[in-house]
Formats: C-alpha cells, structure tokens, sequence
C-alpha cells in the first residue's frame, strides 16, 4: 500500500485542486449563498484511477459555512483506505461507502449514495445543509496520469488542456447545481440566479488564475491572466463576459 500511496502522490493533485477551487469560490459567495438560505455545504471531489490491482477513488471532502472553508483532515488509515496526504484518501472503489460508514465522517457517512453522482444534494427546512459531489466520472488509468500530470517541488505541470477542461467542468458543475437547487427552492428570480452563477465563473477564474500567476499550475500555451482568459472564451461556450 505505500508503494500505491506512493504512485498516487502527484495524480493526488487533480482531487484536491478540484476540491480546493470548490471549497474557495463557495467561500467567496458565501454571503449570497446565505442568503438563500444555504447554512453549511459540504463536498466530495474524487477522480477513479484504474490500477493493475484493480480502480481506486482517489479524493479530498471539504466544508463551508459562516466561519470560512477548509478541506476535512481524513482519519488515520483503516483497512479499506490509504492516506496519500494529510488531506487526500485512496480506497479501492466498490469499498468506498463502506469506509466512510467506518471513519463515520458526518455526512458523508450518512449519505454515501449521493457521493457516486455528480451535482448537489441538499436538506433541511428552512436552513440547508448541502453536499457537492463529482462522484467517481472522472476515469483515468495511473499510466495516462503518469504522462498527463508530472509533480516538482513548487509546481503542477498539466500536459494536456483535455484534462484541464475536464477539471474546469467538474469544479464548476457541482457548485452551479447548488446554486440552481437552492434558487429554485427559494423561488428567486432567473436575474438573480443569473447573477450569482456569473459569480461564480468569475471567482472560478480568478481561482485558477491565482495558480497560473503564482507558477504553481502550469499549463499548455496558458502562462498569465490574459492567456486564460483568452483560452477560456476560445473553449467554454458558458463564458461570455
């Protein structure tokens, strides 16, 4: 299991960007959130890696409410599971209810079914509890992510814009569909929704630009704001602004 732990270190980076950006932009429209009602959100980002040994959830949770946002520290290894770092777990995939029923990891634990699909599941009255997943779509075999994301000391380099646009849709998929669900709910007006997911694009952009700036996400022909932007209007159909 450590020479899998191992293996696992640098792809470990694409679960915990992707939960990270997720945890941070909510954080960032928190107070609108609030607003309609949300009281803490809770989520799940998770890729599937196919090893010779058989596939692997490889993934981060995290939590946001009124006091700010961080990524849940999993407990100590169990049978069923491996730490890859303090933050970011491996467990083979067909155990992966059962061992968050074992670390009883509240929600999580209690609703493990919602954890396979991707979007937004929330509940609650008058105040929601919501949990963000972006169950287990994301496939890679260890090999592709071998060649697809190499790890140095300060920095990230992503060889194929394929698999950036795929971490894109799945950090921001989950957070629309929250919002969605609790305007909806709410019975807001379409201007309102719309407002708040162009807030959101915004603040996923200024996510991942913060990366690209700092030199610790490294791209393709994407090297500064500008570039990103440009490949953003160039690629995404939902950007617009």
């Amino acid at each position: 299991m450590k020479e899998l732990s191992l293996q696992l270190l640098c792809p470990s980076f694409i679960p915990w960007f992707v939960g990270l950006g997720q945890a941070w932009v909510i954080n960032r429209v928190y107070t609108s959130l609030e607003a309609l009602n949300l009281a803490v959100a809770y989520g799940f980002s998770a890729i599937t890696v196919k090893t010779d040994t058989g596939d692997y959830a490889l993934g981060v949770v995290y939590s946001v409410d009124s006091s700010g946002y961080r990524l849940l520290e999993f407990p100590e290894p169990g049978n069923d599971w491996i730490r890859v770092t303090a933050k970011v777990f491996a467990v083979p995939a067909d155990k992966l209810s059962k061992m968050f029923k074992k670390a009883v990891l509240e929600p999580f634990s209690e609703r493990t079914g919602d954890l396979r699909r991707r979007g937004a599941t929330c509940w609650g009255r008058n105040r929601y509890t919501c949990l963000l997943s972006t169950g287990l779509n994301m496939e890679f075999s260890l090999e592709y992510l071998f060649l697809a994301v190499k790890c140095s000391d300060n920095a990230v380099k992503v060889e194929s814009l394929e698999l950036f646009d795929q971490l894109v849709d799945s950090l921001r998929y989950p957070i629309h569909a929250l919002a969605r669900y609790i305007a909806e709910v709410g019975e807001e007006t379409e201007a309102t929704l719309n407002y708040l997911l162009y807030r959101i694009d915004k603040s996923i952009i200024a996510f991942i630009s913060d990366f690209i700036i700092r030199g610790k996400l490294v791209l393709p022909k994407i090297r500064d704001l500008e570039s990103l932007i440009n490949y953003v209007r160039s690629h995404y159909k939902w950007w617009s602004k």
